[in-house]
């Protein structure tokens, strides 16, 4: 039986040159990590009264961890076979994983858990990061100090829980496809929307955030304490991909998102109808029956052919004035 700490210092005297080296190495890695209540000491964690950390910056660790898929393929991995060679012998050793959740044939064993670590010493306790993936979620929850007969069976209480209450949300897959309707003035009045026009924002982050269900219920319908501010006192004409303004989302006080809107649609504005052709005019945002329609252009029909009988009646009169002068001439 092994925990593995003599290979951990193995490997960082290789990679760091010492134990000190290396412990450096991964303190310069944390900060960058933003990790900032950690240090290290040491590669394998047995204890050290310089050597600490808290859980916020081992779930940073853990999130870095699952970008490598090699380690992912290590933390997940119930038992290994490892072939060695010793004193010019071959030797084969079964190495078992202390996670019981990836374990097959452990009563906490589940196939949806993917790693990561345990780590237990008399001072921290009982310790374990545990990874859960089904479906599109992706879990990680860690305990402190765990209760020996309790932790296994509390850290998958707390699994339950996350998956029931917690999801995560892309504001690009909320909001890429979302219209938010202005009123632009001076709008035509043969526009059919009556001036109302819909934006789009024309560019949004692929942005990955992890909140409540409850609140991404919320972000999706736009609704308190969800608020919205748009470009004021737009005018007419504006052509389809104008970009008309900024729209700012806001999640309480906070900005939630910001981005450029775009013009979906093409608004001509107003021309001033002539005082002599208002007679003449049709509202045609307002739909005509087909008899009103036939009245129309019945009524232009009748105009145009008592026009021409006028104009007939007089070449008439003018023909028979002449007509008669010549007679008497």
């Amino acid at each position: 039986h092994t925990t593995g700490n003599d290979a951990a210092i193995a490997l960082a005297e290789f990679v760091g040159e010492s134990v000190n080296g290396f412990a450096q190495m991964m303190n310069d890695k944390a900060d960058e990590l933003g990790a900032l209540n950690s240090n290290f000491k040491n590669p394998h964690g047995l204890h050290n009264a310089e050597h600490y950390t808290c859980l916020h910056d081992i779930a940073l660790f853990a999130h870095t961890l699952t970008k490598y898929p090699l380690l992912e393929k290590i933390v997940k991995s119930g038992t290994y076979t490892a072939h060695v060679t010793r004193n010019n012998r071959n030797t084969t050793l079964e190495l078992v994983n202390t996670n019981h959740f990836v374990i097959p044939g452990d009563k906490y064993y589940n196939k949806y858990y993917t790693g990561l670590k345990t780590g237990t010493t008399n001072a921290a306790g009982y310790c374990l990061s545990t990874r859960y993936q089904k479906n599109s979620k992706d879990i990680i929850v860690l305990t402190f100090n765990g209760d020996q007969e309790k932790y296994y069976s509390e850290m998958a209480d707390l699994v339950t829980y996350a998956e029931r209450n917690f999801t995560t949300i892309s504001l690009r897959d909320i909001f890429s496809t979302r219209d938010f309707t202005v009123h632009i003035e001076n709008a035509t009045v043969a526009d059919l929307n009556n001036g109302m026009l819909d934006l789009r924002i024309d560019s949004i982050p692929d942005t990955q955030y992890v909140t409540t269900t409850a609140m991404a219920q919320i972000l999706r319908n736009t609704t308190d304490p969800v608020s919205v501010e748009l470009p004021q006192n737009l005018t007419a004409p504006i052509y389809v991909g104008d970009d008309v303004g900024k729209i700012t989302i806001y999640l309480g006080d906070k900005i939630l998102l910001e981005g450029n809107l775009i013009a979906t649609r093409t608004i001509l504005d107003h021309l001033e109808v002539p005082n002599d052709l208002l007679a003449l005019h049709i509202d045609i945002n307002r739909p005509q029956s087909a008899w009103h329609i036939i009245l129309i252009i019945l009524s232009i029909v009748i105009a145009i052919i008592a026009i021409f009988i006028v104009f007939f009646l007089i070449k008439l009169y003018l023909y028979n004035r002449k007509k008669k002068k010549y007679r008497h001439s």
